[in-house]
């Protein structure tokens, strides 16, 4: 059994080469692991800490690998 799957929004607070950061409505557990969707980038990562904020909370979030879809010339 591979784990729950499920979609949820949230907003891009920070990006670097090697982590971001999002704000979310509901807490994630460290460790768990992401695929982001930033455009029609696919960014893959695992969850290293979330806290709360004033009503959300923030994840900080490793990411591992990124896929960019390559354009298809014809």
């Amino acid at each position: 059994m591979r784990g729950l799957r499920r979609t949820v929004s949230a907003q891009l607070i920070e990006i670097s080469l090697s982590g971001l950061r999002i704000r979310l409505d509901h807490r994630l557990s460290e460790g768990t692991q992401l695929e982001v969707l930033i455009g029609d980038e696919h960014v893959f990562g695992v969850v290293r800490y979330c806290v709360p904020t004033k009503d959300k909370f923030d994840a900080g979030v490793l990411i591992r690998y990124a896929i960019r879809p390559q354009s298809v010339s014809a």
